[in-house]
């Protein structure tokens, strides 16, 4: 009865989500889409969104020809597709649209810490689930998926003082080496 009813819920939820907006944080990071839009995969074919369930969130994949939910998983937390221009255009999938990274859902003011989950798209499969100290944002994704670039938020009081910063997926660590600091002169 509720595998039934799960896949009419998580349709509901995608058009209600898709009516609502995309929600931003502040900083130079716009922050995570949670409904609207999500990102496509390559080809064209499916789309990968998230939706707030309570404490959690539904990520689902929905074909983008009538907008039938194809699978969808539910994950404790809050996270969103990562925004990466204010403008809505949104990141976080591999090249070769086998890997979805998923940010922290909005919060007020520099967190204190950080949640990313990273999903295989065939099956929503948790490949990698971690908390950083401190406040991240989405940056980018190497080609080959290996590095997830990120930029921490120094100052509560000027967000556009960051460094941005690598982590290793593999390894499942924070690189120590600062790739760009946004505090020095530019």
């Amino acid at each position: 009865m509720i595998r039934r009813a799960l896949p009419a819920a998580a349709a509901g939820l995608v058009a209600a989500a898709l009516a609502a907006g995309a929600l931003a944080d502040g900083g130079p990071s716009p922050g995570v889409s949670i409904g609207w839009d999500g990102i496509a995969a390559p080809g064209g074919e499916l789309r990968y969104v998230t939706l707030p369930a309570g404490r959690n969130t539904v990520v689902a994949a929905v074909r983008l020809d009538g907008g039938r939910v194809v699978r969808f998983r539910a994950l404790r937390g809050s996270f969103g597709v990562p925004l990466v221009a204010y403008d809505g255009t949104t990141g976080g999938l591999s090249v070769d649209g086998r890997t979805l990274v998923l940010g922290q859902g909005p919060r007020g003011g520099l967190a204190p810490a950080t949640r990313f989950a990273v999903l295989n798209t065939g099956n929503f499969r948790i490949r990698r689930a971690f908390m950083l100290r401190g406040d991240f944002a989405f940056d980018a994704l190497s080609p080959d998926g290996r590095l997830l670039y990120l930029i921490e938020h120094v100052s509560a009081q000027d967000f556009s003082r960051y460094r941005v910063r690598a982590y290793d997926l593999t390894a499942g660590q924070l690189l120590a080496r600062v790739i760009a600091d946004r505090r020095e002169g530019t």
